[in-house]
C-alpha cells in the first residue's frame, strides 16, 4: 500500500518494535492520516505498543521461557518513519536555537548549499529513526537522509547561520572542529516532542498550572490551564466552541472557565450554563477522569494545525456515548490530525470510521500484530470474536434508520449534521442486506419488514419505531404505495420514506473531492488534477442520459432530499 501525504505536518508513517515487552518483532505497522485503531484483548500488548515513545525501554526487554535473564536479553529497538517537510525542520531548528551543523560530502560550498536549500523547500521527507537504550536516553542513528550517501565516517560539516528568520548555508569545516554534530536529529526530536501527544487510561492532574508564557500545549498537557486561560481571554470564540464540544460529549458539563487561584491558574467545570457562584463549580482535578482527558484532546485538536494524537483505551475513561460523541466531533471538525487509538470497545469500532485497524493477539510470551482488511467481512468477524463481542453490538441504539447500502450509511449522518445539527444521541444509520427483499411478491415482503423490526428490537430493547429509507429508483407510484402499505401494521408503521430522486450515489459528485481522490490515489500523473478540470469533464458528459449531470455541474445534496426537513422526517 502506497501512502501519499500532502501538506506540511509531521505524520507517523510506520513503526516496528523488536525485543520489547511481549513483542519479539511486530514487523512494520503502517498508519494513515485520520483515525487508526489498535484493538485486542486485555494484556495483549496494546498499551506497550502505543507508548513505546515514552517508556524506558531497558526496563522491559522481551523475554520467554528459554531467554529470561536480563544480561542475556537483546536490547529493545523502536524503528519508525516520520513524514516531515523541510520547512518544519527549519522551524524546529530556529526554535531550538544554538549552533547549527549539517553533514556534507564535499568541500564545494555552493553545491552543498544548493542541496541543503533544496532539502528545506521539499514538502515531504520520509526519515527513518530508531530509539533504543543509550546513555543519552535517545538515539537516532542515520536520521539524516544524506547519511545514506556517505561511505565511512562523516568528515565534513557545513556551518549554518540565521539571516532574516531563515537558515542559510555558511562555511564548511572538518568534523574535528569543536561542537560539530548533525542538527537534524535534534530538530526531529523537537518535532516529536512538540507534535506527538500520548494519553493513557489514567487520571491526569492537569487542572492547575503556574503563571507564565503558555504558547503551546506541553506533550503531557501539564500547562492546559495556561493554554485555556489564554484562549478564554484572547480567542473567546474558540474557547466557546470548546465548551460546546464538551457539552456534546458530557451531559453533566454545561460550562467551563479558567480563573486565578492563589499562585496558579485553575480550570473550573460548571454543571450549569450560568456562572454565578464559584462555590457551585468543580475544579477539574476533582471531576471524572474522562473530563480532563477530553478537554486536553479537544484543545490539541483545536489549537494545532496538525498533530499525532495517541489515545490508549479511550473507552476506559469515557462512557460509550461520550466516546462516540468525541469521535464524531474530531472526525467532523478536526480530521486533519492523525489519531492512533487503542480500544476493545464495540462502540469505538462502530463509530471510529478508521483508516486502518490492527489487531494484537498474544499467545504465551509473544504478541503479534496483524492488519485487518476492512473490506473483508470474515476478518471483521474475527476481530469481533477475538474481543468477545457480537457483530450486532454495533447496532445497539434507541433509533434505527435502515438504508440501502454503505454509501447511505456513511453519508446520511453527515447530511443530517449540515441540515439540522448534531445527530441525535442513540440514533444509528445502518444498511439492509438487500432492498429487493422488500419488493418480493406475496406475504414474503411483509415478513421482511417484520424480520428487520425484530432484529432492531433484539439489538436494543429501547429501540423506538424503526424507519426505512430507500431510493425511488424506477418504482411506479403503485409499487411504492404497495411497499408503504406493507410497512403499516408493524412497529415501523408509516416510517417507510422514498427519497425524491432515483439513485443516491449519483448526487454525491463533487469536483474538489474527485480531484483530491485522483491526486492522492492515481500514481504517475503528468500533472495534478484540479477541481476545474473535473468540472469541465463532468459538464462535457452531462448531456448523456446515463450521466444526468445537473446544469451547474455541482452535486447539491438537497436535490436528493428536497429540503432539510425531509431528512428530519426519518427521526
Amino acid at each position: 500500500m502506497v501512502l501519499v501525504y500532502r501538506g506540511e505536518a509531521m505524520q507517523l508513517r510506520q513503526m516496528r518494535v523488536t525485543n520489547f515487552s511481549s513483542f519479539k518483532d511486530t514487523g512494520w505497522v503502517g498508519f494513515s492520516p485520520g483515525i487508526n485503531l489498535i484493538v485486542g484483548q486485555n494484556n495483549a500488548g496494546k498499551s506497550a505498543l502505543l507508548h513505546v515513545f515514552d517508556q524506558i525501554l531497558e526496563n522491559n526487554p522481551h523475554r520467554n521461557a528459554t531467554a529470561y535473564r536480563q544480561e542475556h536479553l537483546d536490547s529493545p529497538r523502536i524503528y519508525f518513519d516520520l513524514v516531515v517537510s523541510g520547512r518544519e525542520v527549519e522551524d524546529a531548528m530556529l526554535k531550538r536555537g544554538g549552533q547549527f551543523w549539517w553533514p556534507v560530502q564535499t568541500s564545494d560550498r555552493n553545491e552543498e548549499g544548493r542541496k541543503f536549500t533544496s532539502f528545506l523547500t521539499e514538502p515531504s521527507h520520509i526519515i527513518k529513526m530508531c530509539r533504543h537504550p543509550h546513555p543519552l536516553g535517545y538515539k537516532s542513528p542515520n536520521a539524516n537522509p544524506l547519511h545514506g550517501q556517505f561511505e565511512g565516517p562523516i568528515e565534513l560539516y557545513m556551518r549554518l547561520s540565521v539571516e532574516n528568520g531563515r537558515i542559510t548555508p555558511s562555511d564548511i569545516v572538518g568534523s574535528g572542529s569543536s561542537g560539530t554534530r548533525d542538527v537534524l536529529e535534534e530538530a526531529l526530536e523537537y518535532l516529536r516532542l512538540t507534535n506527538l501527544f500520548s494519553f493513557s487510561a489514567q487520571r491526569y492532574s492537569i487542572g492547575t498550572c503556574g503563571y507564565g508564557q503558555h504558547d503551546r500545549l506541553a506533550p503531557n498537557a501539564r500547562n492546559l490551564a495556561g493554554i485555556l486561560f489564554k484562549l478564554q481571554g484572547r480567542q473567546g470564540t474558540l474557547f466557546q466552541q470548546l465548551i460546546e464540544h464538551l457539552c456534546e460529549v458530557f451531559s453533566t458539563v454545561r460550562n467551563l472557565s479558567v480563573a486565578p487561584s492563589a499562585n496558579a491558574l485553575e480550570i473550573l467545570v460548571w454543571p450549569t450554563k450560568k456562572q454565578l457562584q464559584p462555590e457551585l463549580s468543580f475544579d477539574l482535578d476533582h471531576c471524572g477522569t474522562g473530563v480532563a482527558q477530553a478537554i486536553a484532546i479537544l484543545t490539541i485538536a483545536m489549537t494545532f494545525e496538525r498533530a499525532v494524537i495517541i489515545i490508549d483505551e479511550i473507552s476506559s475513561f469515557l462512557h460509550p456515548a461520550a466516546a462516540k460523541a468525541l469521535l464524531r466531533i474530531i472526525q467532523t471538525n478536526y480530521a486533519q490530525h492523525q489519531y492512533i487509538i487503542g480500544t476493545h470497545s464495540p462502540e469505538v469500532l462502530s463509530a471510529g470510521n478508521p483508516a486502518t485497524v490492527h489487531i494484537i493477539r498474544r499467545d504465551g510470551y509473544d504478541s503479534v500484530v496483524e492488519r485487518v482488511n476492512l473490506g473483508e467481512l470474515d476478518q471483521l468477524r474475527d476481530v469481533a470474536d477475538d474481543l468477545g463481542i457480537s457483530m450486532t453490538d454495533v447496532f445497539g441504539a434507541e433509533q434505527i434508520i435502515w438504508v440501502e447500502g454503505r454509501t447511505e450509511e456513511l453519508c446520511f449522518p453527515l447530511i443530517y449534521e449540515v441540515a439540522s445539527g448534531q445527530l441525535p444521541r442513540g440514533l444509528i444509520v445502518t444498511p439492509v442486506v438487500a432492498t429487493g427483499d422488500f419488493n418480493a411478491k406475496g406475504r414474503r415482503g411483509e415478513l421482511v419488514f417484520q424480520i428487520y423490526d425484530r432484529v432492531s428490537r433484539a439489538a436494543s430493547p429501547l429501540v423506538r419505531p424503526v424507519a426505512f429509507s430507500f431510493d425511488r429508483e424506477a418504482l411506479t407510484d403503485e409499487e411504492r404505495q404497495r411497499l408503504e402499505e406493507r410497512s403499516k401494521g408493524q412497529r415501523s408503521k408509516g416510517r417507510l420514506l422514498f427519497l425524491p430522486r432515483r439513485h443516491f450515489e449519483c448526487f454525491l459528485l463533487d469536483p474538489a473531492a474527485i480531484a483530491a481522490f485522483i491526486n492522492n490515489h492515481v500514481p504517475d500523473l503528468a500533472e495534478p488534477v484540479s477541481a476545474d478540470n473535473v468540472l469541465v469533464y463532468l459538464k462535457s458528459v452531462g448531456g448523456n442520459p446515463s450521466s444526468k449531470l445537473p446544469n451547474n455541474g455541482k452535486a447539491i445534496f438537497w436535490m436528493k432530499f428536497g429540503s432539510p426537513k425531509s431528512m428530519q422526517r426519518l427521526c
